[in-house]
């Protein structure tokens, strides 16, 4: 009932957030381990982008990928659409507390 009144009186909501433009600034120290599922085919590229890699495997259909990486190196492939991949964090660098630094991760459009 509430929006019809507001119609008629030509009121638009506000979405206060749409226009936030709050990033990380320490992107580049932040390191994140990463489980990285990707094609074949970006096997080389993509492991080039890890500091570390404690685990990866690679067949003829899909690849995967554990390591550890900054997380500006994974804005970067999260936003490259010829690299198609999906991640999962795993946990943060040991020995460092970066909990207040990646506040939220889904802005990447990758963590779903």
């Amino acid at each position: 009932m509430s929006d019809i009144s507001a119609l008629s009186y030509d009121y638009r909501y506000a979405y206060k957030k749409e226009n936030q433009t709050d990033t990380l600034e320490a992107d580049a120290d932040v390191f994140l381990k990463v489980f990285l599922r990707h094609e074949p085919r970006h096997a080389a590229v993509l492991k080039a982008r890890f500091m570390d890699i404690h685990e990866s495997y690679l067949s003829q259909e899909a690849g995967f990928i554990v390591g550890t990486l900054s997380l500006a190196a994974l804005k970067e492939i999260a936003s490259e659409q010829d690299l198609p991949c999906s991640f999962v964090l795993v946990g943060l660098e040991e020995g460092r507390d970066f909990y207040s630094e990646v506040a939220d991760l889904t802005e990447l459009g990758a963590l779903t």
